[in-house]
């Protein structure tokens, strides 16, 4: 019988980038947090992808690969016929993610359509496996089709991610100055909504969508930039722009700090963790803050977990305070330090979550977490009813040894696995 798997990964030195982000006056969406050092211009849309990204990590589902002057991209079997807006906005899209990150193998394909497992798990025939997937489109959107509902969409994209272990992003929408719903899939709990903001200003767009969806998680997560971006060709509008920036970062990520590949929960909270621009708009609209690519690579400390159900009660039986309901985690912070975010992520079963969206709280598993200084006093908390993670900020004001307290106040999905990650982020 094998045992659940709990891992850890290093902290991440804020000299490993340091040349290749000297020149930056400050973190902007729009350049690649890597060596390559391709600028990209500003500008969005909103439609459907997916790509896959970096050397042994991958992308996206675009309407069409005819990307001229994109390298290492594939067009998928069963390909669908074109919008006719796609051509542009796919050049478009696979342009910001070839800029964001240059060494990425990008695939294309048609409509928005899930990966197979093949797809994903396969790498014969000189095929790169998937590890990330970015989609710049939506459904469900309107009164005819229930508005903010959680869609059978949805329930299909949290369970990609959820089986498939894919780290995926997903635009929110440009529906903000209609209805502001958010569109189908990226109601989803398990994927990362995206929002559009502008990089010039700081400034979410007004027409990026942000009204939380049935199932009341929070949306979208983060914001990217989305105000006329130049690439492709093409300059446009919109979080089908902002979408890809993400991806494009999260496998620059991936392939330069690999434990965080087919680990999608601990992904999304490094992504949560280090989006720390401020961004004008609101919390509402901007989610937990602007896309910061410096502060995802200079200082993160991460875990994570892996198990079945019952696999909570074996990492609380094996931390620093055993078989006391919660599963601890230590970290020692410097009182010099500043800015400090916690940021806890679980994945949850997209069918668990559609057959009761209509419960008071549809979510399968609910977790809170608490932080605790040297002397034993609580110095922040999180717990929300609705979302699949948890942040807590603060300024650590002794050094020592601060405890993670993860709490399983619900457990509702009795055969969910327990999919998790922590990610703790500060400045130097």
């Amino acid at each position: 019988m094998s045992l659940p798997r709990e891992r850890f990964g290093t902290s991440l030195s804020p000299n490993r980038l340091a040349n290749a982000t000297a020149d930056w006056p400050r973190p902007p969406c729009v350049r690649a947090a890597s060596p390559h050092h391709r600028k990209l211009g500003a500008g969005y849309a909103a439609l459907p992808q997916w790509l896959d990204g970096v050397s042994d990590v991958i992308l996206d589902p675009l309407w069409r690969s005819r990307t001229t002057g994109i390298q290492n991209d594939r067009r998928l079997p069963g390909t669908t016929s074109p919008r006719v807006r796609s051509p542009w906005l796919a050049a478009n899209v696979s342009g910001i993610l070839r800029a964001v990150s240059p060494s990425s193998h990008i695939y294309c394909r048609g409509g928005s359509v899930l990966p197979s497992d093949y797809q994903v798990y396969n790498s014969s025939n000189g095929n790169v496996i998937v590890h990330i997937a970015s989609m710049s489109f939506g459904w469900g959107i309107g009164t005819d089709d229930g508005g903010n509902h959680y869609l059978t969409y949805d329930r299909d994209w949290d369970n990609f991610v959820y089986y498939m272990q894919t780290l995926t992003f997903v635009s929110a929408g440009n529906r903000g100055d209609i209805d502001d719903e958010i569109t189908s899939p990226a109601k989803a709990l398990n994927v990362v909504t995206v929002g559009n903001s502008g990089d010039s200003n700081d400034a979410m767009s007004g027409d990026s969508s942000a009204k939380d969806p049935q199932t009341k998680n929070q949306k979208p997560e983060i914001s990217a930039p989305g105000n006329m971006i130049t690439a492709g060709g093409h300059s446009l509008s919109g979080t089908s722009m902002a979408a890809p920036h993400a991806a494009g970062f999260a496998a620059d990520l991936m392939s330069e700090y690999t434990w965080y590949q087919l680990r999608p929960a601990l992904s999304k909270a490094l992504l949560l963790a280090g989006s720390t621009k401020p961004v004008n708009g609101g919390a509402n609209a901007a989610g937990v803050g602007g896309l910061n690519f410096v502060d995802s690579y200079h200082g993160a400390t991460s875990s994570w977990w892996a198990g079945n159900n019952s696999s909570y009660a074996y990492y609380d039986s094996i931390d620093s305070s055993p078989s006391n309901g919660f599963i601890e985690r230590e970290v020692f912070l410097n009182s010099a330090l500043s800015n400090v975010r916690v940021v806890f992520a679980w994945l949850n079963r997209g069918d668990y979550t559609y057959s009761h969206r209509d419960d008071t709280h549809p979510i399968g598993m609910d977790m809170d977490i608490a932080i605790y200084d040297p002397n034993g006093a609580l110095v922040g908390g999180s717990a929300s009813w609705d979302n699949p993670y948890e942040m807590v900020n603060f300024d650590p004001l002794v050094s020592g040894t601060y405890v993670v307290r993860i709490n399983r106040f619900s457990n509702r999905d009795t055969i969910s696995k327990f999919h998790a990650g922590l990610v703790i982020n500060f400045d130097w």
